[in-house]
């Protein structure tokens, strides 16, 4: 009929905005754009700082006193673990870069990390040991990565230590076991499902505050990139963290 009118249809959803994934896109490749910008920043001054020292230790000679010489040679050497923990970043932060694994010795990279950190902790007041079985513990991965494992473990210990932190690497079952343990106050009960999400508190279990920051949510990406497990343990006194990881051919 003439004047007549019909009830309007819902008009259907627009169709030319951007996808509803698009703000994810965006994000990986804002974090691709950042692993660009800091490959670029980093590695500059870290292969300066390297060549420099590897040069006074060529003209150093007879000239230097035997402690200097030491510690240029351990700057190189902290350098070139620099580079090479700056490498694995930059490969962890892209999804689209693939590594094959290699054959790592976990004792070794355990003495590693106690080297780096021993002198920190002697500033510290706190004893920093390596122990465990002596003979060599492979597993299939990344050295650089579990170097920073090993670093962030036993660098959350030592922030929380009284007197000493002792970092233990066995096999047993086939399987490889890198603990850290601590006799600081310990962890609180409830923490145990939320420690390894990044900058967590909680209460310790002589009501003081304890901070995680990021070192054990990458020590979670770590474990997760090596097929291997994390937990917290409880021991009677201090606090223990333990990696499990499938061996590999020797």
């Amino acid at each position: 009929m003439a004047g007549s009118s019909r009830p309007c249809s819902p008009s259907p959803p627009p169709t030319d905005g951007p996808p509803r994934h698009q703000p994810l896109a965006e994000a990986l490749a804002l974090q691709r754009r950042f692993v660009a910008d800091a490959s670029h920043e980093l590695r500059t001054p870290l292969t300066l700082l390297s060549t420099r020292a590897q040069l006074l230790k060529r003209r150093g000679g007879d000239e230097l006193p035997a402690d200097v010489t030491a510690s240029v040679d351990e700057i190189v050497t902290d350098t070139r673990t620099l580079t090479e923990i700056l490498e694995d970043l930059l490969i962890a932060a892209d999804p689209r870069t693939v590594v094959e694994p290699t054959p790592v010795d976990l004792v070794t990279v355990a003495e590693n990390a106690v080297g780096l950190l021993r002198d920190d902790a002697g500033r510290r007041g706190i004893s920093l040991a390596r122990a465990g079985d002596p003979e060599p513990i492979i597993i299939p991965g990344s050295r650089a990565a579990l170097l920073r494992l090993v670093i962030a473990l036993s660098t959350n210990a030592l922030d929380h230590a009284r007197t000493a932190v002792t970092v233990t690497v066995s096999a047993s079952n086939g399987n490889a076991i890198v603990r850290v343990t601590d006799d600081g106050p310990g962890f609180s009960s409830e923490v145990a499902s939320t420690a390894f999400d990044r900058f967590v508190s909680s209460r310790n279990v002589d009501s003081t505050t304890r901070h995680y920051g990021l070192g054990l949510a990458i020590v979670a990406e770590i474990v997760q990139r090596h097929r291997g497990t994390v937990t917290i343990e409880q021991p009677s006194t201090g606090a223990s963290v333990t990696c499990i990881f499938p061996l590999g051919p020797a």
